[in-house]
């Protein structure tokens, strides 16, 4: 499983800095929005942070790892 990051708004690959109707942009910034499945987390997914697709919604590598064990 690889893990992935968004580029933050106004980066070479974020969305754009201000608002916008850019459909790619809106999917950026709904999957920051969304709150990572670990319920002792539950913080946004947020922007050039590491975070896995799981089969019940996005979660923070670091919290995967830290669920792991390690």
């Amino acid at each position: 499983m690889a893990a992935g990051s968004l580029a933050a708004p106004g980066t070479t690959y974020g969305p754009c800095a201000e608002p916008c109707e850019h459909r790619d942009c809106a999917l950026t910034r709904t999957s920051a929005a969304t709150p990572c499945v670990y319920e002792q987390c539950g913080e946004p997914i947020g922007y050039d942070r590491l975070f896995f697709q799981t089969d019940v919604g996005l979660a923070h590598a670091d919290c995967v790892y830290d669920e792991m064990g390690g």
